[in-house]
């Protein structure tokens, strides 16, 4: 392998990562604002080494007003962490409960990544990693000592993203949401950004200005470190996100557009 090309894609990736630090932290508006239930206690466990011997199991308790969840991290396995849930009661110990067998929970599921908190009987888990600005994050619900999985998708790991508490016990969310672009063109010509439009079912009247104007200026930028910007003019090397509410995660084909501003992102 080509060191000279590891050494040029590692540069552009630390600029990258640079120009979205110095972009996003100018507008605080685009700050994540994670409102999960705080819980009452956290304790982490060190439990030993893994199965194999080369890593170390961590174990994660929280206590809730409602139950409490342990999360089972094998640092040598990447994702796929063990979730264990508890129903509270006035006799459970929570240090006992922490440290018991994971096949004895009550409620036991595992997650495609890590998990990420809890709004009253929803449970979150982010992705175990991110690629470029996209973040994957599922909720599943608990109901009648059963998990089950009720919504999935992909959002702006480092813009808008908050729950909505409903006074019924339902939950919605808003948050960027990563578009579909299953092809690639020039992001300079109409018909290609028509195409994001079509694959995603949207109205027409969305604006991509700020979005072009962003990777405009990431091009200057790259040229002035003698690194190659061509893919950026493609929609291959862009993430293209949109504003969206859910206001019923149980009903997502019901969700709204809050901004018809598409956001860009740059792949690494």
């Amino acid at each position: 392998m080509n060191i000279k090309k590891i050494n040029k894609y590692l540069y552009l990736v630390l600029l990258i990562n640079i120009f979205k630090q110095e972009v996003f932290a100018t507008d605080s508006s685009n700050e994540p604002i994670i409102n999960y239930d705080n819980p009452l206690q956290k304790k982490e466990f060190n439990m030993g080494k893994n199965e194999y011997g080369n890593a170390d199991l961590i174990r994660t308790c929280y206590q809730y007003s409602d139950f409490i969840l342990v999360e089972i991290n094998d640092k040598g396995n990447k994702g796929e962490a063990l979730i264990g849930i508890e129903p509270l009661n006035n006799k459970i110990n929570f240090t006992k409960t922490c440290k018991k067998d994971y096949s004895k929970f009550k409620i036991k599921m595992t997650a495609d990544g890590y998990f990420g908190g809890k709004v009253n009987n929803f449970i979150i888990n982010n992705g175990d990693d991110g690629f470029g600005a996209q973040y994957l994050f599922q909720i599943n619900k608990i109901n009648n000592d059963k998990i089950f999985p009720v919504y999935e998708d992909i959002r702006h790991s480092m813009k808008n993203y908050e729950y909505i508490r409903n006074k019924n016990h339902t939950l919605g969310v808003r948050y960027w949401k990563n578009l579909k672009a299953d092809f690639d063109c020039s992001v300079y010509e109409k018909n290609c950004l028509d195409k994001i439009k079509i694959s995603n079912n949207l109205s027409a009247n969305l604006n991509y200005t700020y979005c072009l104007k962003t990777i405009k200026e990431e091009i200057k930028r790259l040229k002035k470190y003698s690194v190659d910007p061509s893919y950026l003019n493609n929609i291959s090397g862009n993430h293209f996100f949109i504003y969206i509410e859910v206001p019923d995660i149980e009903k997502p084909e019901k969700y709204k557009i809050l901004s018809n501003k598409i956001a860009c992102s740059y792949i690494p």
